[in-house]
């Protein structure tokens, strides 16, 4: 089966807001308001195609997702498509990893399988741990956001190590 990093960001990216935003008859009618939040992602000054942003919540519960087009930009969804998200502050992470054979072969196309995961962008700015991007939603205004990353792709954000093997 082959698996590309669209179908996977997109996949995470509903089980993400399926899961923080949560998806009973209920909550339907006690939704929080939401307000359109767009924005862009750069890397070094260049836009960053299939990226995952994931706004994290601060002091509320409900986080916002949205995955990069071709230029880089975004707008958010929390409960529906391109809805926007709640207001209130967020932590932003900001992800794009290719995982199994298609790390280790740098085909798209390969399958996935056996291997490891490549992190396109810097791993600080993937974990709400180590991110220092932040955001702040309005209820009045635009909410337009720039997020700037720098640095190499990858390096360390916790977890076990590189070569860990597990216990098998």
């Amino acid at each position: 089966m082959i698996l590309t990093e669209r179908f996977r960001g997109g996949w995470l990216l509903g089980a993400a807001v399926a899961f923080l935003s949560g998806c009973g008859a209920e909550e339907v009618v006690d939704r929080p308001k939401v307000y359109p939040v767009v924005g862009v992602v750069m890397h070094d000054n260049k836009p960053v195609e299939g990226a995952t942003v994931m706004f994290v919540p601060q002091g509320h519960s409900n986080a916002a997702a949205a995955i990069t087009d071709a230029n880089g930009e975004f707008k958010l969804q929390t409960f529906a498509e391109n809805d926007g998200a709640v207001p209130g502050n967020y932590k932003v992470t900001v992800r794009k990893i290719k995982i199994g054979a298609q790390a280790d072969s740098g085909r798209d196309d390969a399958p996935v399988g056996a291997g490891g995961e490549t992190w396109l962008l810097p791993k600080k700015y993937g974990d709400a741990g180590t991110t220092d991007l932040t955001a702040t939603v309005s209820e009045s205004g635009e909410n337009k956001v720039t997020l700037k990353l720098t640095g190499a792709a990858g390096g360390a954000v916790g977890g076990p190590p590189a070569n860990f093997k597990g216990n098998g």
